[in-house]
């Protein structure tokens, strides 16, 4: 500062010292170090595409029981009168039994609407759309056949576009036909199986310890309650607990885990074994792999693509409105080792990555044009699965919560092969501890995906079909 003429002069200096101090920040920035990137069409967003398993809102009690009071009769009675309820819906539902309720609605609304602040920027939704567009083809949505899913995947629809969208946005599987998302109620060998799980020493020793419990419940609920009705006494403590609507005062804390706990042992038998596990929530499993590999093979077309790029018949986002069973039957495939009873609204989420492969990484060795960006070489590009319920990340079946894309495939070829270990219970973890058993042979898997109707893949994509008709006639007009 002396130098400078500025010694006793303390503004002068500072305003020197800015000036030098910001000067030497413009270097930096405009500096060839800092402007070396590559320019090989990479994106800090390597989001590609994105599956929503979800199970409905909260409902209304689907199961009463003889003693229990009389406070499910009137609730939401308003509501209800003044619900549209579909052509194919139940006489009990139409009653008011087992139907989304306003809070199951704003459950859902909620999730339509954390998913449009976290997932639409980076897939490049378009939520342009007005109540009078048809279904924008970049998402697709599926519901099984009743009034609780049809409306919570709605009520998702609703909280992502910003406006309550017509129910004809929601593609439903009917019942008859639903290999996807109710494919355990189409096959008669699922309850074959099962009812061989109630057989097992398993069961039997848990009947024994749940003897007083299940005593003391009959006697307080007026009917007699075997241990698999423990799920329905389960799901009654929840939906007064979602509600808060008060339980009786002889539902103590100590009751409502003990039930519980029998619950969940229940929920994890219904699925025990390999073969009831792929047929119980194989095919859904297989047809986001599969659909995971149609949109690969488009992104691979075009390394350089990004979710702005991709084909407008290439939807970005799949949502599946359904049941807990199907929640519990998607984890049992994967081999997840801990299986709670889903509660509403509950989740799961796989995200398709699409990220630089590590040997391709653009260097500061490679040589630098005038503007002094990187030539880098042609990116190679590896996929990535991510996975996550209710929000936390999921470790399955051979690799944790991110899993390559090949490694996530093995998890369906281990299902198959019986390369994965099959499942028992410890009574004292009461979790599921692995144990060797023979593998599959093929002939006894192809049935699997055979029961029922048309291969579910024939639904996922028949919008898709139906778009490409219509551009191959417009071309030929």
């Amino acid at each position: 500062a002396e130098y400078m003429g500025v010694h006793g002069h303390p503004t002068i200096y500072m305003v020197c010292c800015c000036v030098i101090f910001f000067f030497l920040l413009a270097l930096c920035f405009l500096s060839p170090l800092s402007a070396m990137s590559c320019s090989n069409g990479t994106s800090s967003n390597s989001l590609r595409q994105v599956f929503i398993l979800t199970r409905h809102g909260a409902r209304t009690p689907i199961r009463m029981f003889p003693n229990w009071p009389k406070v499910w009769e009137t609730f939401e009675m308003e509501s209800r009168s003044n619900r549209t309820f579909l052509t194919t819906s139940t006489d009990k539902e139409k009653a008011g039994w087992g139907i989304l309720t306003t809070v199951g609605e704003h459950q859902l609304l909620e999730m339509g609407q954390a998913f449009r602040r976290d997932y639409a920027s980076r897939l490049n939704l378009d939520l342009n759309v007005s109540p009078m567009s048809l279904m924008p083809e970049e998402i697709v949505v599926l519901a099984s056949e009743t009034q609780r899913t049809i409306y919570s995947a709605r009520s998702f629809l609703s909280g992502l576009y910003g406006f309550e969208v017509p129910l004809s946005w929601v593609q439903v599987l009917y019942k008859a036909n639903d290999t996807l998302l109710r494919q355990y109620k189409n096959n008669p060998k699922v309850k074959q199986l099962q009812q061989q799980n109630r057989d097992s020493d398993d069961w039997k020793r848990k009947e024994e310890q749940s003897a007083p419990l299940r005593q003391t419940l009959s006697q307080l609920l007026g009917t007699e309650i075997g241990l698999r009705h423990m799920t329905s006494v389960s799901t009654l403590f929840q939906c007064h607990l979602t509600h808060e609507v008060p339980l009786p005062e002889f539902v103590t804390p100590e009751l409502m885990a003990e039930t519980h706990r029998f619950a969940d042992f229940v929920w994890r038998m219904k699925y025990h074994g390999k073969e009831l596990t792929l047929l119980s929530g194989g095919n859904l499993f297989k047809e986001i792999i599969y659909t995971m590999k149609r949109t690969v093979k488009a992104l691979r077309s075009n390394p350089s693509t990004s979710p702005t790029k991709l084909h407008s018949r290439t939807p970005r986002c799949y949502l599946f409105s359904a049941h807990d069973s199907t929640v519990l039957a998607l984890l049992s495939v994967m081999g997840v080792a801990r299986i709670r009873a889903p509660v509403f609204a509950s989740n799961i989420i796989f995200e398709l990555h699409q990220l630089p492969s590590e040997e391709t990484q653009c260097g500061c060795e490679t040589s630098a044009n005038n503007e002094g960006v990187c030539t880098a070489p042609p990116q190679s590009y590896r996929y990535e699965v991510r996975i996550f319920y209710d929000g936390v990340p999921l470790a399955v079946r051979r690799c944790n919560s991110r899993c390559r894309l090949d490694i996530f495939d093995l998890i369906w070829e281990d299902a198959v092969h019986g390369q994965n270990p099959d499942m028992i219970l410890d009574d004292d973890t009461t979790e599921y501890i692995a144990i060797s058993k023979p593998a599959y042979t093929p002939e006894d898997y192809i049935p699997v995906l055979e029961v029922g109707t048309a291969p579910a893949v024939t639904l996922l994509h028949e919008h898709e079909q139906r778009a490409a008709a219509s551009a191959s006639s417009a071309v030929s007009v």
